[in-house]
């Protein structure tokens, strides 16, 4: 038994009343076009070609043929034949590998729906940026990353540069850095290089801050840069509050005065603030001879 495949055609009619349709470049070019090129209404106007049809009939440009042929190749591969996307929503996405243009459409709808407003070529340029990102991070190396990515915990852009930064490392560091990202869910690219940092010196910060799990109080996978400085500030407060009691039993030991000291934070860029911390811990007197000092 033979298989006959049917293939539907326009009558001339048909073919010419859609081709002065296209001609009035109205809103539904993008469908006509579609139509006459999938039922080959350019055969029954005696055209050679689909090509020839459109620079004979139109005399479109070469670049201008070329993407109205994409046009019809994506609206195909996004099954949107019935109601195709003009070309201009489907230029974006002749960027993007084949792959990858399901994807990038079914972001720019969301990305729509979210404005509550309908598909618009920036929502198709947004997207196809955003997939272009997610792909590249997806074929790094860094698998924990294209995880953080997918789950949502961050964003594409964010991810790529935590990718970008963490390929600068050494190999050594490396390891130890991507396994403290896979534990405690850092998301803050701004980190990757402190806590490599700290990492190659043993810091005693960043022994803290693994056995807490947090820092300046904040889950590692919630923290900042900011917050890592402030981190910072209570270490080095530390230090010197040890360096200080040390200090005050070795004189006590040698039977000098016992040293009274205070550690006070100065604040940058508020001298308001930091005035305020050395009034609880100075006398008006010392205050006094400090501004005498400093004048």
């Amino acid at each position: 038994m033979k298989n006959y495949v049917l293939k539907v055609m326009m009558t001339q009619d048909e073919a010419r009343q859609v081709h002065d349709r296209i001609q009035r470049r109205d809103a539904a070019q993008a469908k006509d076009l579609q139509v006459m090129h999938n039922l080959e209404g350019w055969k029954v106007l005696g055209y050679a070609s689909w090509d020839d049809y459109l620079r004979k009939a139109f005399d479109y440009s070469k670049s201008y043929l070329s993407r109205l042929n994409s046009n019809i190749t994506i609206n195909h591969q996004l099954g949107t034949d019935d109601d195709p996307l003009p070309e201009r929503q489907t230029r974006p996405l002749n960027k993007l590998p084949e792959g990858l243009r399901p994807e990038a459409y079914a972001t720019a709808k969301s990305l729509a729906n979210a404005e509550d407003s309908e598909l618009q070529v920036r929502h198709m340029e947004m997207a196809s940026q955003q997939v272009k990102t997610k792909q590249a991070v997806r074929d790094s190396k860094h698998r924990v990353i294209s995880v953080m990515m997918d789950g949502g915990d961050v964003s594409p852009k964010v991810a790529l540069v935590m990718c970008e930064t963490l390929d600068r490392l050494d190999v050594e560091i490396y390891a130890k850095v991507i396994q403290i990202i896979g534990q405690h869910g850092l998301s803050d690219a701004e980190l990757i290089l402190p806590f490599a940092d700290m990492v190659n010196r043993e810091s005693r910060t960043l022994t803290r801050i693994l056995k807490t799990g947090h820092i300046n109080d904040k889950p590692i996978g919630q923290a900042s840069f900011e917050d890592l400085k402030q981190e910072k500030r209570f270490s080095q407060t530390e230090i010197i509050g040890e360096k200080v009691e040390k200090q005050r039993k070795k004189a006590s030991e040698q039977g000098k005065p016992a040293v009274i000291a205070h550690v006070v934070t100065v604040y940058e860029n508020n001298p308001q603030k930091t005035l305020k911390a050395l009034k609880q811990v100075l006398s008006a007197e010392d205050l006094a001879v400090l501004k005498e000092l400093i004048a």
